[in-house]
């Protein structure tokens, strides 16, 4: 093999030295490059950071008062919203109507609550946190609509309307129908109103308060709330207020079924079962489990709590003992038959 010519060696050692340059580059530089883009954007983000943290700190106080205003701002708009509802919530509501106004309901068609709106979904718009909610919490708007028809006078019916409008939770007025005798002074309509909660863990909910009812003196139950042979208004009051399931028995033909039955502190009514049938329907109540882990199912004919897993029951927290809340109403006549055989 000859011995390479200079202008051989020249365009060698020219190779060379691209291909080191280019190693250079790809290896060396170019990482280097990256990595002081990485950084430099880092260090921008840090030098916002800090910014919008001096500019916070300089309003600090102002940005407390504001707080503390907004604080009392949504406090003021909670008020406005009941704690949640029941049907017998509503019943009691428009029992109201008529005593304080005297207008007569003549009819009313209630309906379930639906959930109408989830609070905490609401994202930050702070570029230090895009995209995350600006708060968490469990509340959730519900709403329910009562269709009723009424007769009244012209006065009693404007004030049924100021007693709705000015009731101290939020109620809306739809759908208002009438027409007006004037040689009578006999207004008679329909309308629609509108009941609104705001439910959620930190929000008590007392439901409706029940204080004419007969309690008998010679009694089966017994707990620390309530007294066999005991004063029945002071019975009354506390197993009122303090009891685990309730049995309501309103008479054939009532507007909420003639028989309800359901867990204390429901407030949309998820556990509640009900029967219309004008005959003595057949209740089971199921309690199982020990030292503090229970579980509760009961069942009105074939209509079961919970619908789906009645054997197994739900977790359930019951006070001291077992306390069961049975309220009835008067027989309309002798034609209502409805009543309740109850197993536990």
């Amino acid at each position: 093999m000859g011995k390479l010519k200079q202008s051989e060696k020249s365009i060698i050692y020219i190779l060379i030295m691209i291909v080191v340059i280019f190693c250079a580059w790809f290896f060396g530089y170019r990482n280097i490059d990256n990595m002081y883009k990485k950084v430099n954007d880092e260090v921008q983000v840090l030098i916002d950071k800090n910014t919008s943290l001096k500019n916070m700190a300089a309003n600090a106080s102002n940005f407390a008062k504001q707080t503390e205003e907004y604080n009392t701002k949504t406090e003021a708009l909670f008020k406005q919203y009941d704690s949640g509802y029941s049907q017998e919530y509503t019943v009691k509501f428009l029992e109201g109507i008529e005593n304080q106004t005297n207008t007569w309901i003549k009819s009313a068609s209630l309906k379930e609550s639906a959930k109408i709106f989830t609070f905490g979904n609401i994202l930050s718009s702070n570029p230090n946190n895009p995209g995350v909610k600006v708060y968490k919490t469990d509340m959730t708007g519900f709403s329910t609509t009562t269709s009723v028809s009424f007769q009244g006078s012209y006065e009693e019916t404007k004030a049924m309307i100021d007693y709705i409008l000015d009731n101290q939770y939020k109620c809306t007025l739809e759908n208002f129908n009438v027409s007006y005798n004037v040689e009578s002074d006999i207004v008679t309509g329909s309308f629609v109103v509108g009941q609104y909660a705001i439910i959620s863990n930190d929000r008590e909910f007392e439901g409706p308060h029940i204080n004419n009812g007969n309690f008998g003196t010679d009694n089966i139950f017994s707990s620390s709330i309530f007294s066999p042979g005991g004063d029945q208004n002071t019975n009354g009051s506390n197993i009122m207020s303090d009891y685990d399931i309730f049995i309501q028995m309103n008479g054939y033909g009532s507007d909420v079924g003639a028989f309800r039955m359901g867990m204390k502190d429901d407030a949309i009514g998820t556990t509640v079962i009900s029967s219309e049938e004008n005959k003595p329907v057949d209740v089971t109540i199921r309690v199982t489990g020990k030292d503090g882990d229970y579980r509760i199912s009961y069942k009105v004919g074939n209509v079961t709590y919970p619908v789906d897993g009645y054997s197994n029951g739900v977790s359930f927290t019951p006070g001291n003992l077992l306390s069961i809340f049975v309220a009835s109403s008067q027989r309309g006549d002798l034609n209502d038959k409805s009543g309740a055989n109850v197993t536990l």
